[in-house]
């Protein structure tokens, strides 16, 4: 059998990358932080496997759109914006019963990229995180014009299909696009993740004998000012009903949370 012709490489290669990437890209990646990886990987795929240099793949080496995020409103300090949300998250958290603990306030730019408090005025993204047992709660306020488009039908059936969810519903309520997903979790096989958990899907679902993590997030999409609220919860059960029963937060809580209006800060173009 002759050997395949580089656009079968490539093809076959950036097929690879794709899977790869859905396997096993953090939650919280954009699309644009997937695209870029996907380049990345294909570049080094391509150079390693084909033999035929970075310019063997047109597709591989191209680099990835540019996809403009409107600021945080600079007429609220952007570290006003972060105690905000903040202060909302552990007032909409902290009836959960025990003793709520901070874990965490996480703030990145359009990369991912944690920020230090001198340089949340690039902020794009900022999460509250808090836990109160085996329970983890997290408030979320970030700006994406990709995550913010999309026909949420489409999302939700294409996530439920290639199990990204266990569960996803979505409807419009007032001009912005609720969605009420659940998702399965486990810690990464690749020791090189550094995200704690990651999705688990079915073919590792029916493999894994033990404990799964469960994450019910209710989450509010305004893609008119490229904004995405969403508050969740994850707790670890054996089976997804046993952790919908043990959830602390109510979906219309978490509703609540989401839709906050002190959350819905402008933004600028």
């Amino acid at each position: 059998m002759p050997p395949p012709t580089t656009p079968t490489r490539c093809a076959l290669i950036l097929s690879f990358v794709d899977r790869r990437l859905m396997m096993f890209a953090p939650l919280d990646w954009s699309p644009r932080m997937k695209m870029n990886a996907r380049s990345v990987g294909a570049i080094l795929a391509v150079a390693l496997f084909s033999g035929s240099g970075l310019s063997a793949c047109g597709t591989a080496a191209s680099p990835a759109p540019e996809v403009a995020a409107p600021p945080l409103d600079q007429s609220r300090p952007p570290s006003e914006v972060v105690e905000v949300v903040e202060s909302h998250a552990r007032e909409g958290f902290e009836h959960t019963g025990g003793v709520l603990k901070r874990t965490g306030i996480v703030v990145a730019d359009a990369g991912g990229q944690r920020l230090e408090p001198g340089e949340f005025g690039r902020a794009r993204s900022i999460e509250a995180l808090f836990a109160e047992g085996e329970h983890s709660f997290r408030l979320a306020l970030n700006y994406s014009a990709a995550e913010s488009e999309g026909d949420p039908e489409r999302i939700c059936d294409v996530g439920v299909a290639d199990g990204a969810y266990v569960s996803c519903e979505a409807e419009k309520v007032e001009g912005l696009t609720k969605f009420v997903k659940v998702m399965a979790l486990l810690p990464p096989e690749e020791v090189y993740i550094r995200e704690p958990l990651v999705i688990a899907r079915p073919d590792r679902l029916k493999e894994h004998d033990g404990l799964v993590w469960y994450r019910r997030s209710v989450q509010f999409v305004d893609p008119e000012n490229s904004r995405i609220v969403s508050a969740s919860e994850v707790f670890p059960a054996n089976s997804v009903d046993a952790a919908m029963k043990e959830m602390r937060m109510s979906i219309t809580e978490l509703t609540n949370m989401a839709s906050d209006p002190d959350l819905a800060m402008d933004v600028t173009e």
